[in-house]
């Protein structure tokens, strides 16, 4: 895989994308490009439609920032893009979250000094109880299942 880079404002976002993009989300995705960085690459077509990375994009130009990592896909056909923008979309979505280890990590976070909230860490996850088990000991996983 070659990462190459693009001007934000040059990617076309796909038609078809079925993802909703709220300001409020944007502006996490854009808060946690400025403090982490760009940890996963904008994936394109030949033709620079975004198949993969609306919301980065978007946070991207949100950012001012004159390039951004892409990846090009290069000879899908159609239906392989749109099944590509959406199992890409749908996916993530489709997975429990751990609850404990999320406050356990939370409340980590916090015994640093720190509050990453601006990237879009619910406080949900924070439970005052928890704060002193240490990550391993997490072993009764009590899930929370987003559907979509």
């Amino acid at each position: 895989m070659k990462i190459e880079k693009r001007n934000p404002k040059n990617l076309k976002p796909h038609p078809m994308n079925p993802k909703l993009h709220t300001e409020e989300q944007v502006g996490h995705v854009a808060a946690s490009i400025k403090k982490f960085d760009f940890t996963q690459p904008v994936v394109i077509d030949e033709t620079d439609t975004i198949l993969a990375g609306h919301a980065r994009t978007k946070a991207a130009i949100e950012n001012k920032m004159k390039e951004v990592p892409v990846v090009v896909v290069a000879g899908l056909n159609e239906a392989e893009k749109l099944a590509l923008c959406l199992s890409d979309n749908h996916l993530a979505h489709q997975t429990p979250i751990d609850t404990l280890k999320a406050q356990a990590i939370q409340n980590r976070i916090f015994k640093f000094g720190e509050d990453h909230s601006d990237v879009g860490i619910p406080y949900e996850y924070v439970a005052p109880e928890q704060a002193e088990q240490p990550l391993e000991d997490t072993n009764s996983i009590k899930q929370i299942v987003i559907l979509f």
